[in-house]
């Protein structure tokens, strides 16, 4: 044993100021120490214990250095600072056996050189490594961690307290370096901060890796920040073939360009909470073999990938929840811009992918091959689902496709949940809200189905045709259901599309879908399968072109409880299914356009308002039928108005239908040619007429023939006094004449 008192100092560079070896253990307690070589030695087959109070300088050599055989525990408490030239601050050896290894750090510590760590542990035996750090430590060697714990078998602690601080200074330095060969775990409680300061080269500010299954586990206090300043360094990087977990609430930042601020890679499950994370580059990654959670609980900034996160199995689910901002600002490379990257890597997963975000994910990008917001995915056959309680923003400056919200699946249901308190945006062209679950041409049997009751804007920049809300699959069902609102601005758009390979109904609950642009824009379009689309009442689908689409559908409903519209064209257009329509405008709704039906049997039942308006209707080829017990109108116009019903078979007017051709001045007309007209007494026709001499002309009803009994209401538009006619005027017209 060694106790000293007083300063102790040497001056031969090569040697140290106090030695201590022993056979069965060795022991120094030591004051201040002025070294021209290392400042304490302590080896013993048993037992080492060095204790500190003074500071130690050692000008070529280790500040402290103990070995131990492995035949006893090793101790070392810092009292007083350490300073260490061209050695390392502390250097710990310990050798196989169960003894453990306990380091305390109270004092600052501080090495430089390549190589030299401010503190280093390696332990080749399986007792117990605990390092405390309650001071600041530091070291300035390129590729040199500040921090070193390594073990073969060993299990590791490492706590750095609130106010202390880890500082590499080095080319490539790094904070806190931990590693092992075993299973034995490996604990970090960090409460004070790791910097990594060199802006140049890359360097990581914690990096811990096990070589075997060791489980990590990574604590992060809320008043704690890890800064890696390299230009492609990483923050915190953890990598085992076991367990990973991360309880972070403090904050991780790497500002370079090309950096990561957090990494996790685990052959276990992998578990994360996270506090703040900035990166220039790469926010959060995380892969698991098995399976992975993660939550955060602050923002996430981030400038290519805020979160990327995934599963390499085959049964495990992944599973991420934002309750942060996650941002994404534009990259100089041209990159994938992508604010949540989540799914499963394994083409045989049944795994499922889940995403919920409370927080707003906001994408911006102007040098992206692709923008997304949030992209889930499986090339598996499990179920994917993301639920979107905060707002989304996904904006391509370039002319990129760019979507907001993407949930794919190979088979398995896909959904989308947006809550009404959700505003999802994006503008460049793609899609809002896209569900997909398609594996080849038809085979593809996974359920799609998107709940959308918040706000959804599509800004489409016309090169590319775009939905707001997609659905995409084989022949598995498709379900929307939209309470909330979708507009879709630009060329080629939609408000809802629906797209099937293969046979299968598209069921679509609307409430408010607005496509602004005339001629291009549509509400709603489905193609293939089947469809059952519902308007709600005091909805509204509008049109820019078509107020809803059928393409290359079957056997089809549409049951309008609000208003269909269209700017410009049809209202309805299924003028390309294939087969027959079945539409319902229920009383107090309202359909405005013409409708263009398939050549099929179509059926239209209208007990609110049919307003012709804009085009002529055409019920193509079939038997075709309109049932009328509300009100059939012509739009409004300040000239006649002429609009057909074409290759309509039978029209039934029933007791309390109306046909109303009072629009503006006398002269408008409907013509339904070829039609069989039926009127039930109590149904009504109401006529414009300018009651005046020979030539005065009245609304006109022309049909093919007409059976039963319709009450003719005139209204007089001729404002002055009459004149006898004895030619009279035509009101309704048959084509017997």
């Amino acid at each position: 044993a060694v106790t000293t008192t007083g300063q102790t100092q040497t001056g031969t560079a090569g040697g140290v100021a106090i030695e201590a070896q022993a056979i069965s253990g060795a022991s120094v307690r030591s004051a201040a120490i002025d070294a021209a070589g290392g400042g304490i030695s302590a080896q013993a087959a048993g037992a080492v214990t060095v204790e500190t109070s003074g500071a130690i300088t050692a000008r070529n050599g280790a500040g402290i250095s103990t070995a131990s055989a492995g035949g006893g525990a090793t101790s070392v408490t810092v009292g007083g600072a350490i300073t260490a030239t061209n050695g390392g601050g502390v250097v710990v050896l310990q050798g196989p056996g169960t003894a453990p290894v306990n380091v305390a750090i109270n004092a600052p510590v501080t090495a430089t050189g390549n190589g030299n760590s401010a503190v280093s542990v390696t332990n080749g035996g399986s007792g117990a490594t605990t390092v405390g750090i309650a001071a600041n430590v530091g070291a300035n060697g390129t590729a040199t961690p500040a921090v070193l714990v390594q073990s073969a078998s060993a299990p590791q602690s490492v706590t750095v307290a609130p106010g202390a601080a880890i500082t590499a200074s080095g080319l490539n330095g790094i904070g806190l370096q931990m590693q092992t060969a075993g299973a034995a775990p490996i604990i970090v409680n960090l409460n004070g901060n790791v910097v990594q300061s060199s802006t140049a080269g890359a360097g990581t500010g914690v990096l811990i890796q096990s070589a075997g299954t060791a489980p990590i586990t990574f604590n992060q206090g809320g008043a704690s920040a890890v800064t890696a300043n390299g230009g492609a360094a990483a923050g915190v990087e953890l990598a085992s073939y076991g367990a990973v977990t991360v309880n972070s609430s403090g904050t991780i930042r790497t500002p370079g360009a090309e950096t990561i601020a957090l990494s996790v890679r685990g052959g276990g499950p992998v578990s994360m909470t996270t506090g703040t994370v900035s990166s220039g580059g790469f926010g959060i990654y995380g892969v698991s073999a098995t399976s992975l959670n993660l939550t955060t609980t602050g923002a996430t900034s981030a400038v290519g990938r805020g979160i990327q996160a995934s599963v390499a199995g085959t049964t495990g689910d992944v599973v991420v929840t934002t309750n942060g901002a996650v941002t994404l600002t534009p990259s100089p490379f041209p990159i994938s811009a992508v604010g949540l990257l989540v799914g499963q890597q394994n083409a045989a997963s049944t795994g499922a992918t889940r995403v919920m975000t409370n927080g707003a994910v906001t994408v911006t990008a102007s040098n992206a091959l692709g923008v997304s917001g949030i992209l889930a995915t499986t090339i598996g056959t499990g179920a994917v689902a993301v639920a979107v309680n905060g707002n989304v923003t996904a904006t391509s400056t370039s002319g990129a496709s760019s979507s907001a919200v993407i949930a794919s699946s190979r088979g398995g249901a896909t959904t989308i949940t947006q809550a009404a308190s959700s505003n999802v945006t994006v503008t460049g062209g793609g899609t809002a809200l896209n569900a997909v679950s398609e594996l080849d041409a038809s085979t593809t049997t996974g359920a799609i189905t998107i709940n959308s009751a918040g706000t959804v804007v599509l800004n489409n920049n016309g090169v590319q045709q775009s939905a707001a809300i997609s659905a995409r699959t084989g022949t598995g069902a498709i379900t929307i259901n939209q309470t909330g609102r979708v507009t879709a601005n630009g060329a080629n758009s939609f408000g809802i599309g629906a797209l099937r390979s293969g046979a299968g109904l598209t069921t679509i609950n609307a409430n408010n879908v607005i496509a602004t642009t005339p001629g291009f824009g549509f509400g709603i379009g489905v193609q293939g399968g089947s469809a059952a689309i519902t308007v709600a009442a005091g909805g509204t689908v509008n049109g820019g072109g078509a107020g809803i689409i059928l393409l290359g559908t079957g056997a089809s409903t549409i049951t309008n409880n609000g208003v269909v519209r269209a700017l410009s064209n049809f209202a309805i257009d299924a003028s390309n299914a294939a087969g027959g329509v079945t539409i319902s405008n229920a009383a107090g709704a309202e359909i405005v356009g013409g409708v263009n039906l398939s050549g099929f049997a179509d059926t239209l039942t209208n007990a609110g308002t049919f307003t012709a308006q804009g085009v002529n209707s055409n019920f193509g080829a079939g038997t075709d039928t309109f049932t009328n017990s509300g009100l059939v109108r012509l739009g409004a116009s300040a000239a006649p108005v002429s609009l057909a019903f074409q290759n309509l078979e039978t029209f039934s007017n029933l007791a309390s239908g109306t046909i109303d051709l009072r629009q503006g001045a006398a002269g408008n007309a409907l013509a339904m040619p070829g039609t069989a007209y039926s009127g039930a007494a109590g149904s009504r026709l109401l006529v414009n007429a300018f009651l005046g001499a020979p030539g005065s002309v009245s609304d006109r009803l022309v049909v093919g023939t007409a059976s039963g009994t319709t009450a003719i209401v005139v209204t007089d538009t001729n404002t002055r006094a009459g004149a006898y006619n004895p030619l009279g005027m035509l009101v309704v017209s048959t084509a017997a004449g």
